[in-house]
């Protein structure tokens, strides 16, 4: 599962995604790991809160279960993705005849017989990195913070509940930095920069 964030430029690591080359102003896309419980996927997913999406890469495809909201942007902003249904077409109009002669099939099934022949390992390209979605950019734009009146607090959040913990901590939506917890939305965030971002 994913979820798509908007970053500015200078906390991407690299250069600009968009410019490839230094660092501009605006907000890029990335899609970033989000871990809920299994019970909250199949529940969201039944629920329509989360859909599959398929996001081709250059040389793979990735598939993931995101935000309905989020997938619409993405796919505004790349002219549309692909369907199961259009991939399979592909597919089949890439096939070629096969060169294989007919052999008899062998009736003895030997399933778990140790063998000298192995399969070579399939290379995994998916572990759990956050991978680029900067055809969603933002500009940048800088916008004054509400004037908050002398003497008052900014917004607690109550950050008691277990269902905030996060089993390995993620990057902070604010910072960047690792962090433990989730806000509100559902995204990591620690609390100070939460509180300091509902001002």
């Amino acid at each position: 599962m994913r979820v798509l964030e908007m970053l500015q430029c200078v906390r991407i690591p690299g250069p600009c995604p968009v410019k490839r080359t230094g660092k501009c102003s605006d907000f890029h896309g990335i899609w970033e790991v989000y871990n809920p419980t299994l019970d909250d996927l199949v529940r969201g997913s039944a629920a329509g809160d989360w859909v599959p999406v398929i996001v081709p890469q250059s040389r793979w495809m990735n598939r993931f279960w995101t935000r309905p909201a989020d997938r619409d942007l993405y796919a505004a902003s790349v002219g549309g993705l692909p369907t199961e249904d259009e991939l399979a077409l592909g597919s089949r109009r890439r096939a070629v005849p096969s060169s294989l002669s007919q052999q008899e099939m062998e009736r003895i099934c030997r399933y778990g017989e140790v063998s000298a022949h192995r399969s070579p390992e399939r290379e995994v390209f998916d572990r759990g990195q956050r991978f680029d979605a900067s055809a969603v950019s933002i500009p940048g734009q800088r916008m004054p913070r509400p004037h908050r009146p002398t003497g008052t607090d900014p917004a607690l959040l109550d950050w008691s509940a277990k269902s905030r913990w996060l089993a390995q901590p993620q990057p902070c939506q604010h910072c960047g930095k690792p962090a433990s917890l989730l806000n509100d939305q559902g995204r990591p965030s620690h609390k100070v920069c939460q509180e300091q971002a509902a001002g």
